[in-house]
């Protein structure tokens, strides 16, 4: 497995040093969001903080969540997870796409690329039309090793209104663990979610709830500062891309 050297160095010495290396690695859009503009203030609250992607109960609700953020439509949340370094994130919006048509979209694998964020691949073999395994690639900024995922991937209605996609991380002999010659670390998926709710025949609500650690040397401060913008550049580029793009229905959901 791939090894994160560079951390324990300058990092551990240093957290506004690793603060700052983050700021210039974001692009000049993302330093304009206020939910980034905040890691510019490091160096004066670091050392007092002490800043140091979801269990399996309490997430429905609002009630436990801390909201770090409001863009465009998107809500930002983080909330702790007891017993986990990293914290868990959620981001909720509305997206002016079908229900039918938003979850096609979401399951083309064709298309995952153009808006996760940092994914730069993703393979699937769909067990059936509701179970899959997902392999995910996700580009790292050097010095730190790309990360990986294998997740189990289940599709629900709750109701007739609501269609529910469980993620947690699984093992497959088809996709084995990285060696340390590929350059890569694989993460651990909690149970995680994005649900989809019909508001009306052309708006549907998305709550998209997430804990990932992305494992190995990786300071747990950095990335929950980090994952502070995964909410909003997900769904941002999740509502753009649906909205503008077109699908095949996926033939299930044609009755939706």
């Amino acid at each position: 497995m791939a090894a994160d050297r560079e951390f324990p160095q300058w990092c551990g010495p240093s957290l506004i040093r690793c603060a700052e290396w983050r700021v210039a690695w974001v692009s000049a859009d993302q330093r304009e969001d206020p939910m980034m503009k905040g890691l510019a203030t490091l160096r004066t609250w670091a050392g007092a903080v002490g800043l140091g992607v979801v269990g399996t109960v309490g997430f429905a609700g609002t009630a436990d969540w801390t909201r770090i953020g409001e863009k465009d439509g998107i809500t930002s949340y983080l909330r702790p997870v007891e017993g986990e370094r990293v914290e868990a994130t959620r981001g909720v919006t509305t997206i002016n796409v079908p229900l039918c048509e938003l979850i096609s979209f979401y399951v083309d694998p064709s298309l995952a690329t153009t808006w996760v964020d940092m994914l730069t691949e993703y393979e699937v073999i769909e067990l059936n039309a509701r179970q899959s395994i997902v392999w995910q690639r996700f580009d790292m900024p050097w010095p730190v090793a790309d990360r990986e995922f294998l997740l189990q991937v289940n599709v629900t209605r709750p109701d007739e209104r609501t269609v529910k996609v469980s993620l947690v991380s699984t093992t497959d002999p088809r996709f084995p663990p990285p060696t340390d010659g590929d350059g890569l670390v694989r993460g651990v998926m909690s149970p995680s979610s994005w649900t989809f709710t019909r508001l009306s025949e052309s708006r549907t609500k998305v709550d998209m709830v997430g804990h990932a650690d992305p494992s190995g040397a990786f300071p747990a401060w950095l990335i929950n500062i980090i994952q502070q913008t995964f909410p909003y550049n997900t769904l941002s580029a999740f509502a753009r891309e649906a909205e503008n793009g077109k699908v095949p229905l996926r033939s299930e959901c044609a009755d939706w």
